[in-house]
């Protein structure tokens, strides 16, 4: 982890980050659990947001250490931490 935040504090914006730890394949944001949750979101706290991001610690979509969650601005709200990669794996 201390690797990946040392990489996160090395990119100049959020697209960098973006295009180097977001995963490669099409979001999988069509599961119950991802959309309850994203309806919770807009529920509870007025944010709409219709994607979550799974950013890999990996660079390139790699690692099982994954973040999801969205960007509001330029900061990446998390909502889940998955460490072995299992809500989407």
């Amino acid at each position: 982890m201390n690797d990946f935040l040392g990489m996160v504090r090395g990119y100049a914006t959020v697209s960098e980050l973006k295009k180097n730890h977001a995963s490669h394949h099409k979001f999988k944001n069509t599961d119950k659990k991802s959309k309850n949750k994203l309806d919770e979101i807009k529920k509870n706290y007025g944010i709409d947001t219709s994607d979550m991001f799974h950013l890999h610690c990996g660079l390139h979509g790699k690692g099982k250490f994954v973040l999801h969650g969205f960007f509001l601005r330029n900061c990446f709200e998390i909502v889940w931490l998955d460490t072995k990669h299992e809500v989407h794996g």
